[in-house]
């Protein structure tokens, strides 16, 4: 039905787009006086369209939603005449229409978030704009209205209170509350560039254009016009397009750059003709890669099909997701960071869970989990190891990105046999090298089940404010009153072979499957727990599941004889 829909819509926005150029006369060709100009200026005008996809999938990869780069070009394309369509709300619904047919991501989630887009591409058009008349000694024709939708803008993008203040008013009028996906201040600098990019590709290729139907140099503070007129066309929600509004405001630009006022007309008229081409541009390139993306599609819907008719199996990415859509419709989740600091000024709900990950392995898994949590509002904590082959500072710094907490996963007595001469400086180095990438202020001892030594001994020795630390989950937390649930040894109930993780807690409710977990978070009553997962464990890729598996058999066997040897071994020394 979403589908259906969204061409219809296409279709109507073709429609309008007609009746708006035959009204405004834009389809005159003006006298060309260099063609090598005019070929270069379509170059940028088309890499500015391609820059302003690119804009759009970083800033869903950001805020946990992925997609790749064609679906983003066909989004782009196939919705670019929607803003023809009077009150433009066709450029954010249909984009997010669009993804939420090819996705599991929510219509109104997406719709938030390309409303976030479109204020980032207006701030950042400002910006450009404003550039362009400071070169003019011209700024004070920026009006008081538009200083204050800049400075509106800006506590929208960059202020949490003002988000705050947002999500209450939506909620206010909304019959049905909703959690608006955020990004915070670093995430939104990191996308700025890319849609800073589009405006300047866009703003280079009018410069030409202008250059390429002039007869004579024109000023270089022309090719800040467009980002300026641009801007102003689309906050002018009455006209479609922009049409008539985007060509008032370059031909009062170009006369303030000293252009005679018929050129300034020309080139004014000229652009039009001249977007347009691009828009017909990323129009067609969106419809070649909905085309091929859609036979992909079909490809992937008869092997998902064989795929459903298998039993599903348990330690899957698919089946994390299923948990933590669970967990995120029910209680609120808090890393180990942000529980701690809700504990101590007591500020903690009836109902809760602390959500924690263990990076032991296969990082680039732990990534698309935290695009998971991002995406369902969880922010997380993720301890990594810091060890050859497993440590990717990249990664790290996306998952941080994402806004989740990180954290140092520490084994240094078993990687020092013990010797805390060793482990300390060790311990010293690895907690510097990963604050490097993001902050971090708790740490969590990696069990190393088959080493002789304890990694929570190295506290004996040492103390967590020493090194700037406000937390580990194995001394620091009272599980008493909460349920603990561990996938360790890639079981749930793993009391036969887990060394290590133990908390004195409510217990895991006799819990065996993922499965099982949902029902009870499901099931009614307030409840207090922690999650803890190994995120090598969550694969969907076969092989990978299968070498899971089949490993874990193994050293579970191992575990469990070594613990039957501990616990000998106990008994002997208190006989």
């Amino acid at each position: 039905m979403t589908r259906a829909w969204h061409k219809y819509l296409i279709y109507i926005s073709l429609v309008f787009l007609a009746i708006a150029l035959i009204k405004a006369d834009y389809l005159k060709i003006p006298t060309i006086y260099s063609n090598i100009a005019l070929i270069v200026s379509f170059l940028f005008l088309f890499l500015g369209f391609i820059a302003n996809a690119l804009a759009q999938q970083q800033l869903l990869a950001k805020s946990g939603f992925v997609i790749n780069i064609f679906h983003s070009l066909s989004m782009v394309g196939l919705t670019m005449f929607g803003k023809y369509i009077p009150g433009k709300m066709w450029m954010v619904v249909g984009k997010a229409a669009y993804i939420a047919a090819r996705t599991d991501y929510k219509l109104v989630d997406l719709s938030v978030l390309f409303v976030r887009a479109q204020f980032i591409a207006i701030w950042c058009g400002l910006i450009v704009g404003i550039i362009g008349l400071l070169i003019n000694n011209a700024l004070d024709y920026l009006s008081w209205i538009g200083l204050l939708i800049l400075t509106g803008l800006t506590l929208v993008l960059f202020s949490q209170t003002a988000n705050n203040a947002a999500e209450r008013l939506v909620n206010k009028l909304s019959k049905n509350p909703i959690t608006i996906t955020r990004l915070n201040i670093p995430q939104t600098l990191k996308v700025l560039p890319w849609f800073l990019s589009s405006w300047l590709f866009w703003g280079i290729g009018f410069y030409i254009l202008a250059a390429s139907i002039s007869n004579h140099a024109i000023p270089i503070s022309t090719a800040f016009c467009f980002p300026l007129a641009g801007t102003l066309g689309i906050l002018f929600l009455l006209a479609p397009g922009g049409v008539g509004v985007r060509e008032g405001i370059i031909v009062g630009y170009l006369t303030l750059a000293q252009f005679n006022l018929t050129e300034a007309v020309t080139i004014a008229a000229a652009s039009r003709l001249w977007f347009l081409i691009g828009e017909f541009f990323i129009f067609a390139v969106g419809f070649v890669c909905d085309r091929l993306t859609a036979r992909d599609e079909q490809f992937k819907d008869i092997e998902n099909q064989a795929i459903q008719r298998r039993p599903e199996n348990d330690y899957t990415r698919k089946k994390y997701a299923r948990l933590v859509e669970c967990l995120a419709d029910r209680y609120p989740a808090y890393g180990i960071l942000d529980y701690t600091l809700a504990q101590r000024s007591q500020r903690l709900p009836e109902s809760y869970f602390i959500m924690r990950h263990d990076v032991d392995a296969n990082i680039r898994n732990a990534l698309a989990m935290a695009q998971i949590d991002a995406r369902n509002g969880i922010r997380a904590t993720y301890y990594f190891r810091i060890k050859p082959f497993i440590f990717n500072p990249g990664i790290v710094k996306q998952i941080a990105d994402l806004g989740h907490e990180i954290g140092y996963h520490y084994e240094v007595l078993s990687d020092t046999r013990g010797d805390f001469q060793k482990a300390i400086p060790l311990f010293e180095a690895n907690l510097k090298k990963i604050r490097s990438l993001a902050p971090v202020e708790t740490v969590c001892m990696h069990g190393q089940a088959l080493s002789p030594h304890n990694n929570l001994d190295f506290w004996t020795k040492s103390e967590l404010a020493d090194y700037d630390l406000i937390a580990e989950p194995y001394l620091t937390i009272d599980y008493t009153d909460k349920y603990y649930f561990s996938d360790t040894s890639l079981r749930w109930n793993n009391h036969k072979y887990n060394l290590r993780d133990h908390v004195e807690s409510l217990g895991n409710h006799n819990v065996k499957s993922t499965d099982e977990l949902i029902a009870f978070l499901e099931s009614p009553g307030p409840k207090k727990g922690a999650i803890l997962t190994h995120t090598n464990f969550w694969v969907d890729n076969w092989l990978s599941w299968s070498f899971n598996r089949i490993l874990f058999f193994g050293l579970n066997q191992v575990k469990q004889i070594k613990k039957k040897n501990l616990v000998r071994k106990t008994r002997n020394q208190s006989a």
